[in-house]
């Protein structure tokens, strides 16, 4: 963005993600408020800098951009509660397999953008991915990339690609963990102390995964680097295809994936009737 300004940011919901978020932005100058019902736990927030209130219309009203960071089933009911405060301004919903369209239909006149991101926004190596609606300019565009960029790495996708990258990424480091946490039992199995088993397996998975990421190659050609004839690394790769590792691997994105489907289709039920009653003449 150059010499411009940054937009004033509103986090509603500053939970686990929201928070991470807060405090990447207000790390590269953004000026945050967050919101959250129980003030008492945002300690942390406030010495990082960032505004906290309960207020969210007030926080909507007040902001340039507006991050949804609540559940899926509260972004609705959230959206039209703040709804005379974010009518033409960019509004990203960082809510699982909340569809653009309903967005849409219940603001339209919203700029909305649907994103994903992980845990590892708190250490800024987030993956995060988003799906922009056709009302957002270039500068627009430009805008939410600066500000997503702040967790880690970024990336647009088309939409239908956000529920598998929900549960490939989304869920993604819940599954690193346990193959570091399996890693460290192998190197407790051969007497290594836990601490050194489990620092050793992390920082082999950050340094496999960097080196990944900068050869721009299959992940096949760097294994079969490290995997020399008659080796240790063949034995234990051989090891974890009789135990079909990555069929494993494969089934659980693919369970993931369909469970995040289903799930999609609730919220999708779910919205539409909150939409519908919110259509509806109060008495």
């Amino acid at each position: 963005m150059g010499n411009t300004k940054k937009p004033k940011i509103a986090v509603l919901g500053a939970g686990v993600i929201g928070s991470a978020i807060c405090k990447c932005l207000v790390s590269e100058g953004y000026e945050v408020t967050a919101t959250r019902r129980k003030l008492e736990k945002s300690k942390s927030l406030e010495k990082a800098g960032i505004r906290v209130i309960a207020d969210n219309r007030l926080a909507a009203e007040e902001a340039d951009l507006v991050l949804f960071t609540v559940k899926p089933f509260q972004v609705i009911p959230l959206v039209l509660e703040v709804s005379e405060g974010i009518r033409g301004k960019i509004c990203i919903s960082m809510a699982a397999a909340l569809e653009l369209s309903l967005l849409c239909k219940v603001l339209p006149d919203v700029k909305w953008v649907r994103g994903m991101t992980n845990t590892c926004a708190i250490v800024k190596k987030a993956f995060t991915v988003y799906t922009p609606s056709k009302s957002l300019s270039s500068e627009d565009l430009s805008m939410v990339e600066d500000l997503l960029h702040t967790m880690g790495l970024v990336e647009m996708v088309e939409e239908r690609f956000m529920d598998p990258l929900t549960a490939m990424s989304g869920s993604g480091p819940a599954y690193i963990y346990t193959v570091i946490e399996a890693l460290t039992y192998g190197g407790l199995r051969v007497g290594i102390p836990r601490d050194l088993a489990c620092k050793a397996a992390a920082s082999t998975a950050i340094g496999a995964s960097e080196l990944l990421l900068s050869a721009d190659v299959h992940p096949a050609e760097l294994r079969d680097q490290v995997a020399t004839p008659g080796g240790t690394t063949i034995e234990g790769l051989y090891e974890l295809e009789e135990a079909k590792i990555r069929t494993a691997f494969m089934r659980a994105i693919s369970a993931a994936t369909e469970r995040g489907h289903q799930l999609a289709e609730q919220i999708r039920k779910q919205a539409l009737q909150q939409i519908t009653e919110s259509m509806q003449p109060k008495e």
